[in-house]
């Protein structure tokens, strides 16, 4: 089970680590720093982004459901 769940989201470490490589790019002085950093960075998110990650998730539930739950990630 743990090869599926880590292969369904995926798409959220994605995002997850696109915002950290925004973020943490230099020491960060206080915690303002951070909070703009933070909203920085998702700010610089596109539209473009979010679909292809919403295509990566639907393509991979689409292949767990086909293989009736069982281990997929060597398929993606």
């Amino acid at each position: 089970m743990a090869g599926q769940i880590s292969s369904l989201n995926s798409p959220r470490f994605f995002l997850w680590g696109y915002i950290k490589d925004k973020v943490y790019t230099t020491e960060i002085g206080n915690l303002e720093e951070l909070e703009g950093r933070i909203r920085a960075a998702f700010a610089q998110i596109t539209r473009e982004m979010l679909e292809t990650t919403q295509q990566n998730l639907v393509r991979r539930l689409r292949t767990c459901v086909n293989v009736n739950g069982l281990n997929f990630e060597y398929l993606l």
